[in-house]
């Protein structure tokens, strides 16, 4: 997987700081690759990943806890979780 953005680029982009990558990465919702100087490096995949958090917990109010339950899941299982289709 290519690696494409730095930490730096990323919170330019996102428009976030280096506390909310942090506390993502501490919660498990995000882990970003280190290169040799173990400077994060972000692949397209972890920025789409990135950005479908900070939606869903920024515009759409999930918590840190759904989020981390849905992200668990496999990708089949996470959709039917997301649109309420999930088996009780």
């Amino acid at each position: 997987m290519g690696y494409s953005l730095r930490l730096s680029e990323v919170l330019e982009i996102m428009e976030i700081d280096l506390k909310t990558i942090c506390a993502l990465e501490k919660q498990g919702l995000i882990q970003p690759e280190r290169d040799e100087f173990g400077e994060r490096l972000f692949s397209d995949e972890d920025v789409g990943r990135l950005s479908l958090i900070l939606s869903l917990k920024n515009d759409w109010g999930y918590s840190v806890s759904a989020l981390k339950r849905m992200f668990s899941r496999s990708a089949g299982a996470q959709m039917r979780y997301s649109f309420g289709y999930e088996k009780k």
